[in-house]
């Protein structure tokens, strides 16, 4: 379940809400979340998926904090204008999310060399859990896809996604894998980003 407190994140790009087009004048960036942007995970360090639009491109910057607000980890992602679904793989050398625990991400769009109070960005929040005994075993001897599928019965959102996004990946014209994507965007009214392309960075 997510937070009931006030740790909630801000919508969507400069804290918009998802359905105002106020970026850009097309789209805004995205998180690839459900409504209340938040999800679980099984990893210590997971995947998060953005939708960035066409941009002048440059660099984005990606953050992690704790419950108390304490800032983890930053890095800067290259961003090549081009507009997709960004992945970002949150890396080894990074802290590994603690299971229990709900940590909040940004990620935000350098337009203009710099960062200021009308840069636009993404966040949201994400909790690792331990699996229980009967999900581990039914992930055992699993092929990747089937355990998306095993993984969105229990709502573990962020894993679910990355497992079909780096599919897509290797294998875009596969339409079992594109009714796959298309059915977990559609769950979260995410529709208007089935025809987005996928950035392979960090895949």
């Amino acid at each position: 379940m997510p937070p009931s407190d006030n740790s909630s994140p801000s919508q969507a790009a400069g804290g918009a809400a998802r359905s105002e087009q106020n970026y850009l004048e097309q789209s805004a960036m995205v998180a690839v979340l459900p409504e209340n942007f938040y999800g679980t995970t099984l990893s210590s360090h997971p995947m998060i998926l953005v939708y960035v639009p066409e941009s002048p491109g440059g660099e984005g910057i990606f953050s992690l904090k704790d419950e108390d607000k304490t800032l983890l980890y930053t890095t800067s992602i290259p961003v090549s204008g081009k507009g997709g679904i960004l992945a970002i793989q949150l890396p080894e050398d990074a802290p590994e999310l603690e299971v229990g625990k709900l940590y909040q991400w940004y990620f935000a769009l350098k337009l203009d060399q710099g960062l200021s109070p009308n840069t636009p960005f993404v966040d949201g929040l994400v909790k690792r859990i331990a699996p229980s005994s009967e999900l581990a075993r039914s992930l055992e001897g699993k092929t990747r896809l089937q355990q998306s599928s095993i993984l969105a019965e229990n709502g573990v959102w962020y894993d679910c996604a990355a497992i079909l996004a780096a599919l897509q990946v290797v294998d875009p014209t596969n339409s079992e894998l594109v009714a796959e994507w298309t059915e977990l965007l559609d769950s979260v009214n995410l529709s208007k980003l089935t025809k987005a392309s996928l950035i392979p960075t960090a895949y």
